[in-house]
């Protein structure tokens, strides 16, 4: 049979109950016996030193003859004018260990150790069973002129000691029963308020596996579960997050199927279109131009496979970034000198505020990188100027490049970087670029950042790694 977790708290609670006040008992109960024993031992002991005087006296009168004879005359008087006044019974032995009186001739008693080791010169007790009732025999030496010439017994019945043994056993069982009881009802009571959390978190679990993530528990216990508590709202927080940011890569790849579909489906119709008129045409410079246009329209095929291939392997994290310490003047000069004919094209003009520098990247990367950000500020913004500056913090070095162009919206800022988003339906573009230059900057343990104003400018911030020391 399968116990429920309230039971097994409640059987663990009685367990230890039961081991404590077991131990509780014995221990009690040993003390107890011990104190009231060793209470009885002391008022014989005492009773036997008080009258002690009397034997002494009483065999002082020894007239020369054997001074045994002479105790085994004397002791029916000893034994009787002791029982008297200690009502209790009495016996006396010689020191070969036979008796000579009791006080009680049609009780008799077995020679015990008690007797041994008191015609040894030893006082000692002894206690033994008798029809149901405990019996105290103590014995004490009788001595005469330093000779142990026999003993003398007594015998207690211990009835009201054993009574308060028996009255507090009692009492001490009814008191454990009643503790018992009370320990059973507590901890029944006392497991509702440990399993209740337990039941409210095993409700939001229920609730989390039919796909209810955005409830939370408020517990405040102060122990353990309450901690429990904290990182189970903590987790179903986080799984919450993970199934929007789930959602929201969806509506992503939903985007990017349909920027795709559209971006392949201009160039493949433009070629289609083209290929079905070439046979038709007789004129020379048409075909040359049909040609010119198919030809066009196919590199623009092969460089957006390309790019998605690029992103691809971005994704799967196979590209290799080599950190080396380079300088950014030159990567940037490098960058412009490639674009110079399309800086003049459209008379861009070129401001550089910032001196040489050296910044942890790798070079070809950081290269294809400005490559896209001025490219794409020559196509997108209308910019008559292009300003580059340097800043320098604690932790990066900061490269802003900043142009005079049409801006972006606000709302569109953070969309810039997802593949094949464009803001305009006239610019021809895959749209790949700043997604892969995030991904790069990211793989260089950089960052990049967009500020803009819509109808003023554009910034583009790149933060790099400052150099090694050399």
């Amino acid at each position: 049979m399968t116990l429920n977790l309230r039971f097994k708290l409640i059987i663990q609670n009685i367990m230890i109950f039961l081991i404590v006040f077991l131990i509780i008992y014995f221990v009690m109960m040993n003390v107890l016996y011990e104190s009231i024993l060793n209470k009885s031992v002391e008022f014989v002991d005492k009773r036997v030193d008080e009258y002690k005087y009397y034997i002494d006296e009483t065999i002082k009168g020894f007239d020369g003859l054997n001074i045994y004879d002479y105790l085994k005359e004397k002791s029916p008087i000893i034994s009787e004018y002791m029982h008297s006044k200690l009502d209790i019974q009495i016996e006396i032995y010689n020191n070969r260990k036979e008796m000579m009186s009791q006080t009680l001739p049609n009780k008799k008693y077995y020679v015990y150790q008690d007797v041994h080791y008191a015609v040894n010169g030893k006082k000692t007790y002894i206690i033994k069973n008798d029809d149901g009732i405990k019996l105290l025999f103590f014995s004490a030496p009788i001595f005469y002129d330093n000779e142990v010439i026999g003993c003398i017994r007594y015998i207690y019945p211990l009835i009201s000691e054993f009574e308060i043994i028996a009255k507090n056993n009692l009492i001490f069982i009814i008191t454990g029963i009643l503790s018992f009881i009370a320990v059973f009802f507590m901890s029944y009571i006392y497991s509702f308020k440990i399993l209740n959390p337990l039941k409210k978190l095993k409700d939001e679990a229920e609730k989390i596996s039919e796909g209810d993530f955005n409830s939370t528990i408020n517990i405040n216990t102060g122990d353990e579960i309450e901690e429990l508590t904290n990182s189970f709202n903590k987790m179903s927080e986080n799984i919450n997050k993970y199934i929007r940011n789930l959602k929201d890569e969806k509506d992503k790849q939903k985007r990017f199927v349909d920027n795709i579909a559209h971006e392949l489906k201009t160039p493949l119709t433009s070629i289609i279109g083209y290929s079905e008129i070439l046979p038709k045409l007789k004129d020379s410079k048409d075909i040359e131009k049909s040609l010119e246009y198919i030809n066009n329209q196919g590199k623009r095929l092969l460089i957006l496979v390309e790019e998605m291939l690029y992103i691809s392997k971005l994704n799967k994290n196979s590209i290799h970034v080599v950190l080396k310490n380079h300088s950014i003047k030159k990567i940037l000069e490098d960058a412009l000198n490639t674009l110079r004919p399309r800086i003049e094209k459209f008379s861009i003009n070129i401001i550089k505020q910032f001196e040489d520098t050296i910044v942890r990247c790798d070079y070809e990367k950081t290269y294809e990188c400005f490559l896209n950000i001025i490219d794409n500020s020559i196509k997108h913004s209308n910019c008559s100027t292009l300003e580059f500056r340097i800043l320098i913090d604690r932790e990066y070095k900061i490269i802003e490049i900043k142009d005079n162009g049409k801006g972006i919206d606000e709302k569109n800022i953070d969309k810039i970087f997802e593949p094949f988003y464009s803001g305009s339906k006239e610019i021809k573009s895959t749209g790949l670029g700043l997604s892969i230059v995030k991904d790069i900057m990211k793989k260089q343990n950089g960052d990049i950042k967009i500020e803009s104003v819509e109808n003023e400018y554009t910034k583009v911030i790149l933060k790099f790694e400052s150099s090694e020391s050399i």
